[in-house]
């Protein structure tokens, strides 16, 4: 389960259990204002600032470490993942498929979990 799901769905409960319908209503809205107000503020600051030299260089610089943080989780994600040969095979198959050809990433996932659970079932 996703992070934010979880998060979500304890504020709904907690809300729910403390005042009901209302309050769990209450309750999301006070967890969800605060990040919009947040990203609004910034993109208003983005906004103003749009056209400095700073401001570009600084987002110039920023995807190089988006960049680097990607590869570093995917090697993350390798080290946990590719534990046997069906996942090895999964891996390679799915990566020179997505170089070469132009499929939609959600025929892979279902691919990839229609091999694994096959998988799943040999063991």
């Amino acid at each position: 389960m996703d992070h934010g799901a979880a998060i979500i769905n304890t504020v709904v409960y907690l809300g729910n259990s403390i005042c009901g319908i209302l309050g769990g209503t209450f309750a999301v809205l006070g967890f969800i204002v605060f990040p919009f107000v947040i990203i609004i503020l910034i993109f208003l600051f983005i906004n103003f600032f749009q056209n400095t030299d700073i401001l570009n260089n600084f987002f110039i610089g920023s995807l190089c470490y988006i960049f680097i943080l990607i590869i570093q989780s995917m090697i993350n994600l390798g080290k946990n993942t590719l534990v046997n040969k069906t996942t090895i095979c999964i891996f390679n198959l799915t990566l020179v498929s997505a170089l070469f050809m132009d499929i939609p990433i959600l025929v892979y996932i279902i691919i990839a979990g229609i091999i694994g659970g096959i998988s799943r079932r040999e063991h």
